[in-house]
């Protein structure tokens, strides 16, 4: 059977959204925010809008078993981490070396869902995981003799898992009937406050509170636009894709990361991110048209 095509789409969608987040970041750390506080506003931002919206329009379908609740615990941990190690990758190294390292998540998913989710593993989905990795290494400048930190390495690599674990999870709470909305509000909340932890609240409020005017149009954005959009659509997606081919097409992101950086930053664009490019978009392609 093919594959759902406006879950194609949703896909996408939340690659080129998520795409956006250094637009944001970038101008939250030229006001003293570090990685844990981004991650955390931008959990705690998504939480909110996502328990009024869940509370306003399904509000008898929120209570869920403590059962349901571990696993969608599990999936918050993993989106907590994913933006973490991410930001602090970022930091550590570079946007380019953080992206392609979170991505080898669409590897460890796909391998993970052939041993043990029963999805198969087609020689199409082989060549387009393989195209999505290289042309995401070419766009990023990965192949081409760029020097990383072993942290911004350790760093991308966990946050590479941690987007794994989230992945899983959210495809096992798909196979089991969770509601997509509901199953991604908890999962905010459980990110939101496991956030609180280890980022400092009380002195994020506190520089929020002195600049308003000039921080929240950031901190707002990276809430809604890089996360409740984009994980509200991958997530319902999940239902009609396959996990690995789900993670991969989400490869269009370093894509959308890159021309951010041309258009934005006046980065250049070399030839390697031109072959880059397209072998990321044939890899889309390949899996859109690729059978479950």
């Amino acid at each position: 059977m093919k594959m759902n095509k406006l879950s194609v789409l949703y896909i996408m969608i939340a690659g080129i959204l998520w795409g956006t987040s250094g637009i944001f970041t970038t101008n939250l750390r030229e006001f003293g925010f570090d990685s844990l506080q981004m991650a955390s506003a931008r959990n705690v931002v998504a939480a909110v809008c996502m328990l009024i919206f869940s509370a306003v329009t399904l509000r008898r379908k929120m209570r869920i078993s403590f059962k349901r609740l571990l696993l969608i615990a599990v999936s918050g941990v993993g989106l907590y981490g994913t933006g973490a190690f991410y930001y602090a990758a970022m930091k550590a190294a570079s946007l380019s070396v953080a992206v392609v390292l979170m991505y080898l998540a669409p590897v460890i998913v796909m391998i993970v869902s052939v041993l043990f989710m029963g999805e198969s593993f087609t020689f199409i989905k082989g060549i387009a995981i393989v195209a999505a990795l290289v042309g995401t290494a070419l766009v990023t400048g990965i192949i081409g003799g760029l020097r990383v930190s072993v942290m911004g390495i350790i760093l991308g690599v966990l946050s590479g898992i941690s987007y794994s674990i989230y992945n899983i999870c959210v495809k096992l709470e798909m196979r089991r009937g969770d509601n997509p909305i509901i199953a991604t509000t908890y999962c905010f909340v459980f990110a939101a406050i496991l956030s609180l932890f280890f980022a400092n609240p009380v002195t994020t409020v506190k520089m929020t509170i002195e600049n308003p005017a000039q921080i929240l149009p950031w901190i707002l954005p990276l809430g809604v636009v890089t996360s409740v959009i984009p994980y509200l659509v991958y997530t319902y997606a999940m239902k009609k894709i396959p996990a690995g081919v789900a993670t991969a097409m989400g490869s269009v992101e370093p894509l959308t990361a890159t021309l951010v950086s041309i258009i934005f930053y006046n980065e250049p664009i070399t030839v390697f991110s031109v072959i880059g490019i397209f072998l990321i978009l044939g890899a889309v392609v390949m899996l859109s048209f690729s059978e479950e």
